[in-house]
């Protein structure tokens, strides 16, 4: 209720309202979603799974969700970024390295923080070399 409640007033001083649900829109633009009205029609085939085949969400095996959750995982990753690996400074390359592996063995918003940590260090550091 709070993050909707922050959407909705968000929204008065013209700014972007978010969710924690980053996957399930990228999915939805790669699958061809481009309007509100995917987003909507995906919630409610959620809301409707939940709500009414729950008996036959339960029979599917967990490894079987794990291979999805790879495909989702492998259709979203952005491998381009390996490329610029060599391309962008060292410290960043170290940053997008430490947030990605902190994101697989903690979660994103931990994995966010420690980015934000590692990269003001890193600032302060090189600030430091210049003076």
């Amino acid at each position: 209720m709070a993050q909707g409640g922050a959407n909705i007033v968000t929204g008065f001083f013209g700014g972007m309202g978010g969710c924690a649900m980053i996957g399930q829109s990228l999915i939805n633009i790669k699958g061809g979603g481009r309007g509100r009205l995917s987003g909507i029609v995906a919630a409610v085939a959620l809301l409707f799974f939940i709500l009414f085949a729950s008996s036959l969400i339960e029979q599917v095996p967990i490894a079987a969700l794990v291979g999805v959750m790879f495909m989702v995982v492998i259709g979203t990753f952005a491998w381009s970024s390996f490329r610029i690996l060599r391309k962008i400074p060292l410290t960043d390359a170290i940053v997008l390295i430490a947030v990605s592996l902190i994101t697989v063995w903690k979660d994103l918003a931990i994995a966010v923080i420690a980015g934000v940590i590692i990269s003001a260090l890193v600032f302060s550091w090189e600030k430091r070399k210049t003076h």
